[in-house]
């Protein structure tokens, strides 16, 4: 038996890219399997901001659809997908696993060691299967299309990574290829949330910081990158401005029936969530709004807390405050935030946890009929299922973090790693402070980036 096991060791060692091969293509069916059978049980949901998403998928494709009150990419999947809730559900769900089997490869492909590769495609297995994750493939909302094209564009710059450490002037087209898709996943992603063009500007300028793997000497192969992460930052400019731009009137979206024009650019509903909630239960801030010449009058005080409703958006008696919020509103918010830097920061802290693994996504509102949570599988699929939403193991992953860094940061993910780590804070944070209503949903994607990172950098320790 030892010999026999010997010799299957010594046979792994001879050939680690057969072993991780076959790894990769077991796990990818035994991970379909159980997402198919875990989705089956789920029925599409449409929640109430759903309904916007769908009416505007159920439209021809208009470059004006741009500056609607939902950003692009999302209407643009569902219309390929049929505009049917359960069409939707079905493409998100297979788009995940696409995402994250297309992670697995690559990391797969450019680590060194056996275990390493194993443990890649064992976490990203984990990631796909988690519930909450799951879940969210059946609602309609922007939640999944962000996590799967967010997980596309890193497996995306892993992969030019990788191809450009092995370029040569003569397959410098390979680094081209590469960074086109780079480019095309990425601005993919930037148009399914507002919020995610802080978090790519940041990971570009992190980037050029690192100076991660780069090289001068082949300019023809640096060219394509250069490139890439020019019209990054550009399509980040555009989907941050496109956000303040009155689209054309009418719009003929339910959610929005009778606002008034200037209510209806995206920014707009969640500055005045910002403003009511934040900012005027601010004694200091608010004494501050009033004093810069915000018209306010007790009829308004039981908007102050629980943020903006129709009749705010689209009544001419509250024509005045809300023009004055939409004007200077930001400046007012920003003031709010910046007087007192160390109070917000410390919000997030406290709050670290609830972001990273919230524990309140398995209500009626999030999760879809037929949902299973954690509810599925023995005690070793229960644990696999929920290891990238456990607090423990986020914790223990983030110690491990700090305590090995040194020993892995010269390895050529350990940018990477950073990168995503940082950005991902940034992520956190502008979605956090970017709208006072529903934060933990709304920065659950900026949060998975930061858990990813982590796993990679456990993935990183194995490697070196």
């Amino acid at each position: 038996m030892y010999a026999w096991l010997a010799k299957a060791r010594d046979g792994a060692a001879r050939h680690p890219r057969a072993i991780a091969g076959g790894a990769f293509v077991v796990a990818a069916a035994i991970c379909a399997h159980h997402l198919a059978h875990l989705a089956a049980g789920q029925q599409a949901h449409v929640a109430h901001d759903s309904h916007t998403y769908l009416e505007i998928a159920a439209r021809p494709f208009s470059w004006e659809h741009l500056f609607y009150p939902k950003p692009l990419m999302t209407p643009v999947l569902e219309r390929w997908a049929g505009g049917e809730p359960d069409g939707i559900a079905m493409m998100q769900v297979w788009l995940a696993f696409a995402a994250w089997l297309a992670l697995a490869g690559v990391l797969a492909i450019g680590l060194r060691r056996t275990r390493a590769r194993l443990g890649a495609i064992a976490a990203c297995c984990a990631f796909v299967l988690a519930p909450v994750r799951l879940g969210f493939t059946a609602m309609m909302l922007s939640e999944s299309p962000d996590d799967s094209l967010r997980t596309l564009a890193i497996a995306s710059v892993l992969a030019l990574m990788i191809v450009y450490a092995g370029a040569s002037p003569r397959r410098a087209w390979w680094v081209a290829l590469a960074s086109a898709l780079v480019a095309v996943t990425t601005c993919a992603w930037l148009l399914v949330r507002d919020t995610n063009a802080m978090t790519c500007v940041a990971a570009v300028a992190i980037a050029v910081g690192l100076r991660p793997r780069w090289t001068w000497a082949n300019r023809r192969a640096l060219a394509a990158p250069l490139a890439a992460a020019a019209a990054i930052v550009a399509c980040s400019v555009v989907a941050f401005a496109s956000a303040h731009v009155i689209p054309d009137q009418p719009l003929g979206l339910s959610l929005l029936d009778g606002w008034a024009p200037e209510s209806t650019p995206r920014a707009a509903f969640p500055l005045v969530d910002d403003m009511m909630i934040r900012v005027m239960t601010d004694a200091d801030a608010r004494q501050r709004a009033l004093d810069d010449g915000l018209p306010w009058n007790p009829s308004l005080d039981h908007y102050v807390g629980t943020g903006a409703y129709a009749d705010f958006l689209s009544d001419d008696r509250y024509a005045p405050p809300r023009a004055w919020i939409l004007a200077h509103g930001t400046r007012a918010y920003a003031s709010w935030f910046l007087r007192q830097p160390i109070d917000r920061v410390e919000e997030v802290v406290q709050n670290t946890w609830h972001i990273l693994t919230p524990r309140d996504m398995a209500d009626n509102y999030y999760m879809p009929p037929g949902w299973r949570g954690n509810g599925y599988g023995g005690p070793i699929m229960r644990t696999f299922r929920g290891a990238t939403e456990s607090p423990v193991v986020g914790f223990a992953l983030m110690l491990g973090l700090v305590l090995w860094w040194r020993r892995v940061r010269a390895h050529w993910l350990a940018p990477v790693v950073a990168c995503l780590l940082w950005s991902g804070v940034i992520g956190v944070f502008a979605a956090y402070y970017g709208d006072a209503m529903e934060m933990v949903r709304h920065a659950w994607g900026a949060s998975q980036q930061l858990l990813l990172a982590l796993w990679l950098g456990l993935i990183l320790r194995l490697d070196s």
